[in-house]
């Protein structure tokens, strides 16, 4: 998807960003595996959404789409509060988000096993880096 063009001295320069079909096509993916997978632990649900996570945000790497990684991260806390909410209905939101977010370094409200150093941690989109493609 073409963000914007624009001209410079010697060349054009096009900025390039994600497309509305593969974004819908990427929530349609996780939101599959979360329904899928209502039942199992939280280190399984990790070990399902992070290879489509981390393979959809290395693929468009070097395109311009932290906008677009940050509103993805957004959908998929949602999603994953409402299977914490789903697995424990009659707890506060309190109790379940002190169980299953935690804090890790300077970074909050990060989805994951325990502080241990085996934990399992949801990765984020917006934590990939952002290469420029030459």
């Amino acid at each position: 998807m073409l963000l914007r063009r624009y001209s410079r001295l010697f060349c054009t320069v096009i900025v390039l960003g994600c497309s509305v079909p593969s974004c819908c096509s990427l929530i349609l993916n996780w939101s599959v595996a979360t329904d899928r997978l209502k039942a199992v632990s939280q280190a399984d649900l990790i070990a399902a959404l992070n290879p489509i996570i981390k393979g959809w945000s290395n693929y468009f790497s070097s395109v311009c789409s932290k906008k677009i990684f940050t509103r993805i991260d957004d959908l998929v806390y949602k999603k994953v509060s409402r299977w914490a909410k789903r697995r424990h209905p009659n707890k506060s939101w309190h109790w379940i988000s002190s169980k299953y977010w935690k804090t890790i370094g300077n970074k909050h409200w990060c989805f994951c096993t325990n502080c241990s150093d085996n934990s399992q941690k949801l990765f984020n989109h917006a934590e990939t880096k952002i290469a420029p493609a030459y």
